[in-house]
């Protein structure tokens, strides 16, 4: 999957049902490939520590059911958006 599509498919799906933690809104901003067999996804977000496995889960349910992936494993890991000042 290309960068661009999986970050669409995530970005309309927080549209339409944003992920919260203890009224927190949590930020999502990009979607990557990093590998295949078993597929991997690494998510690009703010505050990965408040994110938990239903959070997790919401991207995979969603991932599946875009793209018909039935009975295939999908792993997805997590990864801090710099600030600016770690740019």
């Amino acid at each position: 999957y290309t960068e661009r599509r999986l970050t669409d498919i995530f970005m309309d799906a927080v549209k339409k049902t944003p992920l919260f933690k203890i009224k927190k809104r949590l930020n999502f901003y990009h979607a990557r490939q990093v590998g295949s067999a078993p597929l991997r996804i690494e998510l690009e977000v703010r505050n990965k520590e408040l994110y938990e496995d239903h959070h997790l889960a919401f991207f995979e349910n969603v991932l599946r059911k875009e793209e018909n992936l039935k009975s295939v494993p999908i792993f997805f890991y997590l990864k801090e958006k710099p600030t600016s000042s770690q740019k």
